[in-house]
């Protein structure tokens, strides 16, 4: 698990410049601030509008039984390693667990995981946000700009599209999912919030699963 501070990212928040070009913007630094970290297995008293966000209001795969729903940062090396797990989980159970990826980018620890962000929620935009996903935490080395680009191109994005959501829907977006982690105290990275068919949101560790998903 890593925890950053509520301060540092609300900072950030508002200093990001949503009009200008996206790398204009430079990010200070801060002394971090231990936030509360919830424990795993945590009731929350949040409805499953709350916990899904805007982004995934209207999907029929998330009318499954549970929903998982991760608040993640393309460069933890903890997320990294859960990506997989998570992936072989839900595909086993596919015709009862949706998965959900909401972001929580890091900035101080992780100077690339908030463009990072914005590429997913960009290619969202074109229908191609899993395969960016799992392009990004396949290659969390590569999250300069240049190696940005290049999974774009990959994925044969429209640019100027791409363009315009970098600095428009998909800024809105990571910045509705940082703001709903700041205020629900999630501390850190991986976050799993498990919806229940009972209507319940609890936050969990990956290792509890199989115990609550018959």
């Amino acid at each position: 698990m890593q925890s950053e501070d509520n301060f540092l990212i609300t900072s950030i928040l508002f200093a990001m410049i949503v009009g200008g070009t996206l790398y204009a913007t430079r990010i200070p630094s801060f002394t971090p601030i231990s936030a509360p970290v919830a424990e795993p297995e945590t009731l929350l008293d949040l409805t499953r509008e709350q916990v899904l966000g805007p982004t995934y209001g209207g999907e029929d795969r998330l009318k499954r039984s549970y929903v998982l729903v991760e608040f993640g940062d393309y460069q933890c090396p903890p997320c990294q390693r859960l990506h997989q797990q998570l992936k072989t989980f839900v595909a086993a159970r596919k015709d009862r667990v949706a998965l959900a990826f909401r972001h929580y980018p890091l900035i101080r620890m992780h100077p690339g995981a908030f463009d990072a962000a914005l590429y997913a929620e960009a290619a969202r935009d074109q229908g191609q946000f899993w395969p960016m996903h799992d392009l990004l935490y396949q290659n969390a080395h590569g999250l300069a700009r240049k190696g940005l680009d290049a999974y774009a191109q990959q994925l044969h994005l429209n640019k100027a599209v791409l363009k315009h959501s970098l600095q428009t829907t998909a800024n809105a977006r990571v910045r509705a999912d940082l703001q709903d982690a700041l205020d629900w105290h999630l501390g850190g990275t991986p976050t799993l919030i498990l919806l229940a068919p009972n209507g319940l949101a609890r936050r969990v560790g990956f290792e509890q699963l199989e115990s609550l998903i018959p």
